[in-house]
């Protein structure tokens, strides 16, 4: 007979706790039960500031909109090994001979006032 009121018990906990969750609303907003739905907000695809390539470690990154000022960072095993800066127009291309600085894990920033809009990691063996 405890049996069955503690698997009573527990069983109404479990049912009223599955209540609660899905009466649950967190952004305290009024639902409305008639009239039309609202329309789907619809975000834009996200395109990229820069797109790159790699062939045989030469890196190369084509700027898909134009950057003043905009920082190229090279850091070799996690050092600044090498940087560049300046103005980059849109459909311009910047290119790295990743080999040519030796054998180790790269990894390459872009820097627009102050934000890192671009990272990229490579390892030339």
């Amino acid at each position: 007979m405890k049996k069955n009121i503690l698997l009573f018990a527990m069983m109404l906990l479990l049912c009223s706790t599955c209540i609660s969750t899905f009466a649950n609303n967190p952004d305290n907003d009024i639902i409305a039960l008639t009239g039309s739905p609202d329309n789907p907000v619809r975000k834009s695809p996200h395109m990229p500031y820069i797109i790159e390539s790699m062939d045989n470690g030469v890196c190369s990154l084509t700027f898909m909109r134009a950057f003043d000022n905009a920082e190229i960072r090279i850091y070799q095993n996690g050092i600044l090994i090498d940087h560049n800066s300046g103005s980059f127009a849109e459909g311009e291309t910047y290119t790295l001979d990743l080999p040519g600085y030796g054998e180790g894990e790269y990894t390459i920033g872009v820097y627009y006032s102050g934000n890192k809009i671009f990272s990229s990691s490579e390892e030339i063996k």
